[in-house]
């Protein structure tokens, strides 16, 4: 009696056994895929995801293909500021976050918390912060150095009403 009992709770767990198995070979799930490589690095559905939520709550519905683009176009001008060497520092960041929560009167926790709120943590929010800063000073370089507009021009374009 104890034989089958030991036999017949090896081969029910032996048959549970393969069948999760045989459930995960063959009825996987995709949690995540990569939508877009951009250089070295990857954009995936999360990311694309989180994006649209950031741009529905900010800016109400964009076309997925036009966040995707943004994001690439993104990733393009970090990779470029990289190789001019307009990387931002830790402490630049660190500093950057201390000057933003003092202006807000706000201590690390309760920066946390309002991160939280908006559904992003403190690392993420450094990841963005550093790429906004790169970007300000890649477009401050670049483009705000190249414009040039004359005094006639100016006093021509200017109108007061």
């Amino acid at each position: 009696m104890i034989k089958y009992i030991l036999l017949s709770s090896s081969i029910t767990v032996f048959a549970l056994l393969a069948f999760s198995l045989q459930g995960t070979a063959s009825g996987s799930v995709v949690v995540d895929r990569v939508v877009a490589v951009v250089n070295d690095e990857v954009i995936t559905l999360s990311d694309l995801q989180r994006e649209e939520a950031i741009n529905k709550n900010n800016t109400g519905k964009k076309d997925d293909r036009l966040i995707l683009e943004d994001m690439i176009d993104r990733k393009l001008q970090m990779a470029a500021a990289k190789r001019v060497g307009m990387d931002v520092t830790d402490k630049e960041l660190a500093d950057a976050i201390t000057d933003i929560m003092k202006r807000n009167n706000m201590d690390s926790k309760q920066m946390e918390t309002a991160l939280a709120k908006e559904g992003m943590t403190l690392d993420q929010y450094k990841v963005e912060l550093k790429e906004q800063i790169t970007l300000s000073r890649m477009f401050n370089k670049y483009v705000r150095a190249g414009i040039a507009v004359d005094e006639a021009e100016a006093e021509h374009s200017i109108r007061i009403i």
